[in-house]
């Protein structure tokens, strides 16, 4: 990713969408949109709804219109959005009859998400 779009990553997608409808002209937006996904559209405002944000930021590297300051803008206004996400994992059971009271007595109160992870060798977290 060029260094010019490389903090758009922490915002979402409808704030990238504003600052592309803000300051680059639809036909302009359509040009780009065809050059990064390879698809037409009949409706860019549409298209761009449900395009990733990764292409999203590709379009904007492909800007010149948008400059540095307006993403800087960009991401200071909308980085701590005012709907946060939160994202909920469902760990496996070691054992179809262990209770979470069991579990803390087995295994003690700080140690069980550390054994846990060691039993199915998960290196996901570390």
């Amino acid at each position: 990713m060029i260094k010019k779009a490389e903090k758009l990553v922490h915002v979402q997608r409808a704030a990238i969408r504003r600052l592309l409808f803000s300051y680059v002209d639809e036909k302009d937006l359509l040009h780009r949109y065809t050059m990064v996904t390879t698809k037409g559209s009949k409706d860019i405002r549409e298209s761009l709804i449900y395009l990733d944000k990764d292409s999203l930021i590709k379009i904007v590297q492909k800007s010149p219109e948008i400059s540095q300051d307006f993403i800087d803008e960009c991401v200071e206004e909308y980085r701590y959005s005012s709907r946060p996400s939160f994202q909920l994992y469902l760990l496996q059971s070691l054992e179809e009859k262990l209770t979470s009271k069991k579990f803390i007595t087995r295994f003690g109160k700080n140690k069980g998400l550390e054994i846990w992870l060691n039993t199915i060798k998960c290196p996901c977290f570390y």
